[in-house]
């Protein structure tokens, strides 16, 4: 995950394969999901679910954590 410009690039692993999308760096754009996910939607209205934001390896969680504060 990389911020540049107002934008989040995203790298992940998902359950469809390896995905690579841009993000809005706006809290409209990461919404809560339950107790701990993350629904994100990309800049092509994607929508991504992170049902546990706890449950990321920890280095992807201090990233996440990082910029997706909200």
């Amino acid at each position: 995950m990389e911020l540049a410009h107002g934008y989040l690039e995203f790298d992940v692993q998902t359950n469809r394969g390896r995905e690579q999308f841009t993000m809005r760096w706006s809290q409209s754009h990461a919404q809560d999901f339950g107790e701990q996910g993350k629904l994100i939607s990309d800049t092509e209205d994607n929508r991504y679910v992170i049902s546990d934001v706890d449950q990321l390896p920890k280095p992807d969680r201090q990233k996440f954590r990082q910029h997706v504060y909200w």
